[in-house]
C-alpha cells in the first residue's frame, strides 16, 4: 500500500506464489513450482513509486479515477495498456493499493 499524498510505501504483502507461469523460449509457456525460486517481492520500490505516478497522471488526465492496466517488460519498462472507468463495485481508496 502506497501512502500517495506522500509516496511512502507503508505496507507490502507478498502473495504465496505457489506456482509461478513464464514465457517459455520458443513460445507457450512453462509452469514452475514453489520452492524452485525465492520468495520476494515482484515489484521493487522504484516500480511501486512508478506505478503510483502513472496512475496519477492518467487520472489527472482525465480528471476521474481509473482501473488502469500496466505491463512491465523484461527490461522494466512500464507500458500503460488501457484505462477505463471505475466500477462501482472497487473499495474505496483504491489508489494507496499496489
Amino acid at each position: 500500500m502506497v501512502q500517495t499524498s506522500t509516496g511512502e510505501i507503508v505496507e507490502r504483502l507478498l502473495g504465496d506464489k505457489q506456482v509461478l507461469i513464464q514465457a517459455a523460449p520458443g513460445g507457450g509457456t512453462r509452469k514452475i513450482e514453489a520452492g524452485t525460486f525465492p520468495v520476494r517481492a515482484c515489484l521493487s520500490d522504484a516500480q511501486i513509486h512508478a506505478l503510483v505516478a502513472l496512475g496519477a497522471d492518467v487520472e489527472a488526465r482525465y480528471e476521474m479515477p481509473l482501473d488502469i492496466e500496466w505491463v512491465i517488460d523484461a527490461s522494466g519498462q512500464i507500458f500503460l495498456l488501457q484505462a477505463r472507468p471505475l466500477r462501482p463495485s472497487f473499495p474505496s481508496g483504491w489508489r494507496s493499493m499496489l
